[in-house]
């Protein structure tokens, strides 16, 4: 929806099946707002239990449109998949390094996952020695990266030796370990390993590797940081039935007086790429069904990037379109009404304003998180109450269900409420406000561009590294 699309450039096997290859790579990256550039590295024989045969392309036609597509567009992450052949590697070898400003995302493909093996020994020493080395991120499951690293006694140690050799980050994927659950781990030199893990579904499925790496490759693209493109990558490929656990991060709130309905969608898109972790409709001016049929294209696009929906005030429009809450008023009914409307897996946030006791009261009533707040002047209510920063600390030593802030937020104030303890900033006008020069706002690709920097630098509030942290 924004004005224009990021390119990723896919290298990547032709699944007959349709389940893995280049149309995973293409279909998720449409979802993500993307416009995938598929180079085929090879034709396959398989089904979702195994591969028979595989037929190399040449190395002189992937060479050929590759550079075809670079001379003519711009492309903003390469996406590797499948390469059965060394000469395969050398043609992609050649593209990568006169590109190296590219970021590079490899989901290293060497076998099906009944056993077939797509890359020979020839092949997997020249993804070492060619490919490795000019990666960003590389993706492996488990028995991969054993390839990748024949020598090494452990899986950390293959990831180890796999970034001493010049990889920049390695994901190591969880879903082929026998583990009760599924956990992926993010290595990077000279820091602590970040784990990333979830209950395990029942099944196996075909294709998701090439689905999460190209995921990552679609939000590199969009320019997130390394670390923010992975957390939402995995989060949406995980099939997490929960969306509880991640209330943490930036809080994005509508307000139909700043965004008309002809620019809240671009608005929300521009936000939820800077990294907003929840975002509640709030919507007082629109007729029921115009009011509907907004709130439903706003579900769809966040699920797109794996953040819950928060109706304000409405359980009933929330029950109707399947979003993931509500956030309720003090006279918008209470958490057991919501809970038998909205079901156990709903998230339900209760406005608590200056009261302790109010929060204690939502928190035992089974409310997911609670809102306090304003804590600075607010142009969205300028006549709320103001809240103490020490009923938020105070809050935070009683009660264990996460803690929203809300009420004039900026990048300036902001971490001043996270040191007393919220777990989220709730932000309207400092995401979505227009700029002082605008008396207007929420119009056209200058002011898209503006949400999506203020949502990162509200975004790295939450992280000690700043924001251009990976």
């Amino acid at each position: 929806m924004l004005d224009s699309k990021p390119t990723v450039m896919c290298f990547s096997g032709l699944d007959p099946t349709g389940g893995a290859g280049i149309q995973a790579d293409i279909e998720t990256l449409f979802s993500l707002g993307c416009h995938a550039v598929p180079i085929v590295t090879a034709l396959t024989a398989q089904n979702t239990q195994n591969a028979l045969s595989i037929n190399s392309t040449s190395a002189a036609l992937i060479v050929q449109q590759a550079r075809a597509v670079l001379e003519d567009m711009p492309v903003h992450c390469f996406k590797i998949g499948l390469v059965g052949a060394m000469e395969t590697v050398d043609a992609i070898h050649s593209i990568l390094k006169d590109y190296e400003y590219i970021p590079v995302v490899l989901d290293p493909v060497v076998a099906a996952g009944g056993g077939y093996q797509f890359s020979d020994t020839e092949a997997l020493s020249a993804i070492r020695s060619l490919l490795i080395p000019l990666t960003t991120v590389l993706t492996p499951n488990t028995d991969e990266i054993k390839q990748l690293a024949p020598t090494a006694d452990s899986l950390d140690a293959c990831a180890n030796e796999l970034i001493k050799a010049g990889c920049q980050h390695v994901l190591l994927t969880g879903t082929h370990a026998q583990t009760e659950s599924v956990e992926n781990r993010l290595y990077t030199s000279h820091q602590e390993v970040t784990l990333h893990d979830w209950p395990r579904l029942p099944d196996s499925y075909h294709g998701s590797g090439c689905t999460l790496a190209a995921a990552i490759a679609g939000y590199l693209a969009h320019k997130l940081t390394l670390r923010d493109a992975i957390q939402i990558a995995v989060t949406g490929t995980s099939s997490n039935p929960s969306m509880k656990r991640s209330l943490s991060g930036i809080y994005g709130i509508t307000d139909d007086a700043l965004l008309s309905p002809d620019t809240v969608l671009p608005a929300v898109e521009a936000a939820l790429l800077g990294g907003i972790k929840l975002l509640q409709y709030r919507c007082k001016s629109l007729a029921l069904p115009d009011k509907t049929e907004q709130a439903r294209l706003l579900l769809a696009l966040c699920e797109r990037f794996s953040v819950p929906l928060i109706i304000n005030d409405d359980m009933q429009l929330c029950a109707n379109i399947g979003a993931n809450g509500v956030h309720l008023g003090q006279r918008d009914g209470d958490c057991a009404t919501a809970r038998k409307l909205l079901g156990a897996e709903a998230i339900i946030g209760v406005t608590c304003h200056d009261s302790l006791e109010k929060a204690e009261n939502a928190s035992d009533a089974g409310a997911d998180y609670i809102a306090l707040g304003r804590f600075f002047p607010s142009q969205t209510k300028p006549d709320a109450s103001p809240a103490a920063l020490e009923t938020l600390s105070l809050a935070r030593e009683k009660i264990d269900v996460p803690i929203v802030a809300i009420g004039g937020i900026n990048p300036e104030n902001g971490s001043s409420l996270i040191a007393a303890g919220a777990d989220m900033l709730a932000v309207i006008n400092g995401l979505f406000g227009a700029a002082e020069n605008d008396c207007h706002g929420g119009s056209g690709q200058d002011f898209n561009k503006q949400i999506l920097a203020r949502a990162r630098k509200l975004n790295a509030l939450f992280s000690d590294s700043g924001p251009d942290s990976e």
